[in-house]
């Protein structure tokens, strides 16, 4: 668990804030102005519902990441892809919160479960490992993206 830890970590606090204006600003300001603040909310939200719902089922926890890192990879897909016919749309702006808002929810309510989970194994032992495991993999994820935008992967603008 603390390598799926490590991966959503390095996605939700490395490499999606990196490259968020690039998936999210072709569809203009209000669209990432609503993207950005249903990310910010489906976090507490997911947190919540796992106080509510907890989840102790180590298979459960890997769907719920399989589901996150499909939806960071169409948000990857997007920033670097030419993306104007989806743009040109209402039906892209649904679908880019959408995708905020499943990955957000599903990556917070899977470090919960986590979290949880090592507590309870290991107690603050396990929390203090899952500490290390978050900061090492957003680092990476950081490191990664920042490369990838100064090598100009992700176009500052349409294709045309």
């Amino acid at each position: 668990l603390l390598g799926v830890m490590w991966w959503l970590a390095a996605l939700a606090n490395g490499a999606l804030p990196a490259i968020s204006s690039f998936a999210y600003m072709p569809y203009g300001q209000q669209a990432f102005l609503v993207t950005t603040v249903a990310g910010i909310v489906a976090n507490p939200v997911a947190s919540l519902i796992h106080h509510w719902l907890p989840c102790n089922k180590r298979w459960l926890i890997y769907i719920f990441a399989a589901i996150s890192s499909a939806a960071a990879a169409v948000v990857v897909g997007l920033a670097a892809t030419c993306h104007r016919p989806l743009a040109c749309k209402d039906s892209g702006v649904a679908m880019v919160v959408l995708l905020v808002i499943v990955f957000s929810g599903f990556v917070s309510y899977s470090k919960v479960a986590i979290s949880t989970h090592a507590h309870l194994l290991a107690g603050g032992r396990g929390l203090f490992w899952c500490g290390i495991v978050t900061q090492f993999g957003s680092f990476l994820g950081a490191i990664v993206m920042f490369v990838q935008t100064q090598e100009n992967v992700f176009p500052d603008q349409f294709c045309s």
